[in-house]
């Protein structure tokens, strides 16, 4: 045989190599779609899994889906704490409460819940509307270290149908910070576990009620609310202590108007400090039955009729006539809402 003048017919080879090739090719890029799908569904579980939960309405945690959206308002918030935790620790309360807050901040660190190794207290907190109680609690938090959350009892009872899952993936998300001790601060709780209106929300309390038995998800719960009265007895049985804030007394009371001056006035022009210091005492005299937030107000207005005043009038004056004028302005509001 002449192998010399053999031909060989080279074209079936080519064709299975371009088979081969292409197929390699697919199945590499199908192996790496499959691979990027699951890893972008392990990241979408993960964002999941630590998102914070629509009914929150306040909270000092950032979670990594606030990261990935938009860092720069996610690392501004930690700006932010620093702030908060300074204006907090100027609040003025009663020295009563100022050693019931002590009491609570030194049980909620995270050392000493370390140490205790036991359930978290749930407290009431109650009085008049405008005198701090969230703030109290917000100042527990920030100074004992540990993250906060704030819900809302009325936008709860908003919710209807979709109340209970939000609920149990609100306790679900607090159960997967275990690890560090949570403040949980429920406002207008009253309102939400006093109506009994519908099943959602009496199945709602059902699962309040047994958080506030078994709370070892090491969370501080606070309920907080106008009177101590909530009707419902399952969630009575389970408050632990119960903390009283009142419209503060004279002495508190200079303290917070000077406060406020001192932020809102002094800190600007401080040509006005004289007139001012002459008439704190008669001013805490007179707003003896105005809130702390009502003496904010008031201290803000203050300022307003002092930028804008072209009038001859000593500015002594212009800020006892706008004190007396508020409280009469108080009083009709108090007789209406008798009436």
């Amino acid at each position: 045989m002449d192998l010399e003048n053999r031909k060989f017919n080279m074209s079936p080879i080519k064709t299975e190599d371009k088979v081969l090739f292409f197929g390699t090719a697919a199945l590499s890029m199908t192996m790496i779609g499959y691979s990027l799908s699951k890893g972008t569904g392990a990241m979408m579980r993960f964002i999941n899994k630590w998102e914070i939960p629509s009914v929150i309405r306040e909270t000092s945690v950032t979670s990594v889906y606030d990261y990935l959206k938009n860092p720069v308002i996610a690392i501004r918030k930690i700006g932010e704490r620093r702030a908060l935790k300074e204006s907090l620790n100027k609040l003025v309360f009663t020295e009563q409460i100022n050693n019931k807050y002590q009491e609570l901040v030194g049980t909620t660190t995270y050392a000493a819940t370390q140490k205790l190794r036991t359930n978290r207290r749930n407290v009431m907190v109650y009085g008049p509307p405008g005198n701090g109680k969230s703030s109290f609690v917000r100042k527990i938090a920030i100074n004992s270290g540990v993250h906060y959350a704030v819900i809302n009892g009325i936008d709860l009872m908003s919710r209807n149908q979709k109340l209970v899952p939000e609920i149990q993936k609100l306790f679900d998300w607090i159960y997967k910070r275990r690890s560090n001790p949570f403040v949980l601060l429920v406002l207008k709780a009253d309102e939400f576990f006093n109506n009994r209106t519908n099943e959602h929300i009496r199945e709602a309390t059902c699962i309040f009620s047994e958080k506030l038995k078994n709370n070892n998800f090491n969370s501080l719960m606070v309920l907080m609310t106008a009177d101590n009265q909530i009707y419902n007895i399952k969630i009575n049985d389970y408050i632990n202590d119960f903390v009283f804030i009142l419209t503060p007394e004279k002495e508190q009371k200079l303290k917070l108007i000077r406060l406020y001056a001192e932020k809102y006035i002094l800190s600007v022009e401080d040509k006005y400090r004289k007139e001012l210091e002459s008439i704190y005492d008669e001013i805490a005299s007179a707003t003896k039955n105005m809130s702390c937030q009502d003496i904010e107000m008031l201290v803000k207005l203050w300022k307003i009729l002092l930028y804008e005043s072209k009038s001859d009038k000593n500015p002594k004056q212009i800020i006892l006539e706008c004190c007396y004028r508020t409280i009469q302005d108080n009083k009709k509001k108090v007789k209406k809402c008798i009436i």
